[in-house]
């Protein structure tokens, strides 16, 4: 038995943005995290299925070596659906597999992940700088670049796009409150003029909910010590 984690839509860039299926990440009773993906040729067969947070029991599905780059788990394994998978929704008190789960990277972590398009870790910081155009336009898909303080004392940039630019609009009265706390998903580490900007992805997701365990022990672990926010440093290569 597994939970969907998280659910996204999957589109190609270079290809007039076209659809290709949908990404997930499913999580079982031992914590374990694994990616998947349904193509697109059979979206329709699950979309009206699966949902977030929902327990299934899994079938039939497809088995291979995750050396993908840009993975989300370090899993050695991920999973495709077939048209022959079996999904089949679980009584959620029958089974108990924790709601959330995140792989929150420091800064270090970052500026070791950077360029390698190997891994989209997890991020968690206080929103310290919002700016881009149109933020009070809920449609406007241009970009928007968040600066972060992470957990270690360190500022991080952060630029997100399109449709989850969109959706960050759309929320903005939320983020008007400075030193919101922010969970993002997935993001691309690179290193560009000496500093560590990061990206969204097709996967990456934002979370601000209070309730979240991952928000409440940041905030916990902020009030033991105080956090005095840097200038946004710069990585110089040994």
């Amino acid at each position: 038995m597994v939970r969907f984690l998280r659910t996204w839509d999957e589109r190609n860039p270079f290809n007039g943005n076209e659809y290709r299926g949908i990404g997930f990440l499913l999580i079982d009773k031992n914590e374990d995290v694994v990616e998947g993906k349904i193509f697109h040729d059979q979206t329709d067969q699950f979309k009206h299925i699966i949902n977030e947070e929902d327990i299934f029991v899994i079938s039939h599905f497809k088995l291979i070596h995750n050396n993908n780059r840009y993975k989300l788990t370090e899993h050695k394994f991920r999973i495709y659906f077939t048209e022959y998978t079996i999904v089949k929704m679980v009584d959620p008190t029958s089974c108990d597999i924790i709601k959330e789960k995140f792989q929150i990277r420091l800064y270090t972590d970052l500026v070791a992940l950077a360029n390698k398009t190997q891994y989209l870790p997890d991020i968690i910081g206080v929103l310290v700088a919002i700016q881009g155009p149109n933020l009070q336009m809920p449609s406007s898909t241009q970009k928007i670049i968040l600066r972060l303080l992470l957990k270690d004392n360190n500022i991080v940039k952060l630029f997100i796009w399109d449709e989850l630019a969109a959706q960050l609009r759309s929320q903005m009265h939320r983020l008007s409150i400075r030193k919101s706390v922010i969970v993002i998903t997935g993001v691309n580490p690179k290193i560009i003029d000496g500093i560590v900007t990061l990206s969204t992805s097709m996967s990456t997701k934002i979370y601000m909910d209070e309730n979240l365990n991952v928000i409440k022990n940041f905030r916990l672990s902020k009030r033991r010590k105080t956090m005095v926010p840097h200038t946004v440093p710069t990585y110089h290569p040994h």
